[in-house]
């Protein structure tokens, strides 16, 4: 017999908080990333504030240019969107400060 184990959050967490934390990690710009991505700044921008969704072509293109995996930002992405439907408050981004002299990205190094 089996036993499932289900860990879900009472907030939604915006994949612009994973984003933010790992260009902080890498000591890389958003406008930077804009660059290597070849989209306006304003669009980076609108990911990292998770006021803009990451579409399949916007998770290749985060893809190529950090070398984290597409399907890793589709499920932040769903993850989000699914907290937001079961009633779940977003987190208030003042709330959270991102580690910019963090030396380990937890998303590269499989932590």
């Amino acid at each position: 017999m089996a036993i499932e184990t289900r860990l879900e959050s009472n907030v939604a967490i915006p994949h612009g908080l994973t984003l933010r934390d790992e260009l902080a990690a890498r000591g890389m710009s958003q406008r930077q990333l804009a660059a290597v991505m070849e989209r306006p700044a304003s669009a980076v921008n609108a990911i990292a504030l998770g006021k803009k969704a990451i579409t399949p072509r916007t998770a290749l293109d985060l893809e190529r240019a950090l070398d984290i995996p597409a399907h890793i930002w589709l499920r932040l992405e769903a993850d989000y969107r699914l907290a937001l439907e079961r009633g779940h408050p977003p987190i208030d981004f003042k709330d959270f400060s991102v580690v910019a002299d963090s030396a380990v990205s937890p998303l590269t190094t499989g932590m």
